[in-house]
């Protein structure tokens, strides 16, 4: 058999350029308070993976609090569940949390990454079992369990609707 690693190499570049183009369209995502879709078939029926949902706000380190409220009100319809504010860095990744209930009582002018957010953040990889995510969540008295990869990539969160499901079953 012959191979033709010319045309290999070209097609392999080809696919990693696409795939960081996509990477990088994909943390852009984050970064607005947005909402993002999940595609959760990937991982195992009963994994943090395929029960975790996407839609939830998000923040940078150098946001205030400030800018938090009027960006949770514009876009509060369009997010699934609305416990935490996710403090993301630049590369996506989970630095920290911070409740809904700081954002309303702490100072305007406080920056969220300057000791407002918990930045010891319980989390799960998302091939974990949806059994071990719903105790976690009942042991730290926790609304939601956050999902990253093993770079600490954020992508998504188990919401307590979908843990009490999980203790409702098993």
């Amino acid at each position: 058999m012959n191979l033709d690693t010319t045309a290999f190499t070209g097609k392999l570049k080809f696919f990693l350029r696409k795939k960081k183009k996509r990477q990088s369209f994909v943390k852009k995502l984050y970064f607005s308070l947005g909402t993002m879709t999940v595609k959760n078939g990937k991982y195992p029926p009963e994994s943090a993976g395929r029960k975790m949902i996407a839609n939830v706000p998000t923040a940078l380190p150098s946001a205030t609090i400030a800018d938090l409220p009027n960006k949770l009100f514009k876009k509060a319809k369009d997010f699934e569940t609305l416990n935490y504010v996710y403090i993301l860095d630049q590369e996506g990744r989970l630095v920290g949390v911070l409740s809904l209930k700081d954002v309303f009582q702490k100072p305007e002018e406080n920056i969220i990454g300057k000791g407002l957010m918990m930045t010891d953040v319980i989390k799960v990889r998302p091939h974990t079992d949806q059994e071990k995510v719903a105790i976690l969540a009942l042991k730290h008295n926790l609304k939601s369990i956050p999902v990253t990869d093993k770079e600490n990539v954020f992508l998504g969160v188990v919401p307590s609707d979908v843990i009490l499901e999980i203790l409702h079953s098993e």
